[in-house]
C-alpha cells in the first residue's frame, strides 16, 4: 500500500472535469486498488461518481492511496495532476 496527502488548489476545488481527468487515471491500472480520502469519507478513483461524492472544494486535504501493482505511480500520477492544478499536461494523463 502507498499512500500521500495533498492539498486541493484548484479555485474550483474538484468538480467533473478535473474527476473525470482522475478517473481515467485510476482506469490505466488494472490491478490496482485506487482510493480517494477525505475526512473518514473514501471514494472509489475508479468511479466518477464516488469522486464527486466527495465533494472536495479548495483547500481540502486528501489521502490518495492504492494497493497493488504500480501503487506508487498511480498515486504520484494523480497526485501531479492535483498538484498542477488539473493543467492539461499530456504527462501527467
Amino acid at each position: 500500500m502507498f499512500e500521500k496527502e495533498i492539498v486541493v488548489t484548484h479555485d474550483a476545488g474538484l468538480h467533473a472535469r478535473p474527476a473525470t481527468m482522475i478517473v481515467k487515471i485510476a482506469m490505466q491500472y488494472d490491478s490496482c486498488e485506487v482510493y480517494m480520502i477525505k475526512d473518514k469519507d473514501e471514494a472509489n478513483a475508479k468511479s466518477i461518481m464516488s469522486v464527486l461524492g466527495l465533494g472536495i472544494s479548495n483547500g481540502t486535504k486528501l489521502l490518495v492511496r492504492a494497493e497493488g501493482v504500480n501503487e506508487t505511480e498511480v498515486v504520484e500520477r494523480i497526485c501531479k495532476l492535483i498538484e498542477t492544478d488539473f493543467d492539461k499536461d499530456k504527462n501527467a494523463l
